[in-house]
């Protein structure tokens, strides 16, 4: 599984665009069981909240390749779920 996340903005997009890629099965067990629960966790309809967007909130854009398959999520900070959050913690997190 492969998990990246691009975020662009910030205030007034003053932030220079980030990307955090991550092929978590290269990743030790522990890191790849709180990976893979995060993931599965995520489910369209929830992930999301109705928050406006403000010009200081990131736009992100979150990819999940597993198995041939391809999900996209596309989410400025404001609607990001608990869950949501907790996997771009998890991503910041292993960037070291």
């Amino acid at each position: 599984m492969r998990i990246t996340l691009k975020s662009t903005g910030g205030f007034a997009g003053a932030a220079a665009p980030e990307t955090i890629s991550l092929d978590v099965d290269e990743q030790p067990e522990p890191v790849r069981a709180r990976f893979q629960q995060a993931v599965k966790e995520i489910q369209p309809a929830s992930a999301l909240t109705n928050q406006p967007r403000t010009s200081a909130d990131f736009q992100h854009l979150l990819t999940i390749e597993d198995g041939g398959t391809l999900r996209t999520l596309s989410f400025h900070d404001g609607q990001a779920s608990p869950v949501l959050a907790r996997l771009m913690d998890l991503l910041r997190q292993s960037k070291g």
